[in-house]
């Protein structure tokens, strides 16, 4: 059963605030966030599924932890596989800023590890999503 961090929810829904508009401007749709706490996905819209992993600052892609792959839960993989509307994954690192993004397809799983990270407190397995496979996105800030 998962567990709730409500600090670390706030922390992502705070990301999300951030964020989702700036994903709508690059899809070209309006987003909608899903409505359910616990809910696989964080927002869609007529075409998309998107999931948005906020880090905080004492985190970045370049970390030594990373090199092994960015994580996606099974469950988020699992339900894109059955969705029929696309699903994109997004990274959010806080401390430089940087968005990356990964277009989700079956192909991508091929020769993945997916294993339940020491460290994860639900002990639920995840995926690890090499960092070449993710593409960055470029954030115009005001």
């Amino acid at each position: 059963m998962q567990r709730f961090n409500s600090e670390r929810h706030q922390f992502g829904k705070l990301g999300e605030e951030e964020i989702l508009p700036i994903l709508e401007v690059l899809l070209g749709e309006n987003l909608t966030p899903t409505e359910k706490l616990y809910d696989v996905f964080d927002a869609e819209s007529e075409n998309y599924w998107i999931e948005l992993k906020t880090r905080t600052a004492k985190y970045h892609w370049s970390d030594k932890c990373m090199k092994e792959g960015w994580l996606i839960p099974k469950c988020k993989i699992d339900r894109a596989l059955k969705e029929k509307k696309k699903t994109n994954f997004y990274y959010y690192w806080t401390s430089d800023k940087s968005l990356w993004e990964l277009e989700f397809n079956p192909e991508l799983l091929e020769g993945l590890i997916c294993k339940i990270p020491w460290f994860h407190a639900d002990k639920q397995p995840h995926y690890y999503f090499p960092q070449e496979l993710w593409t960055e996105i470029q954030i115009l800030s005001s």
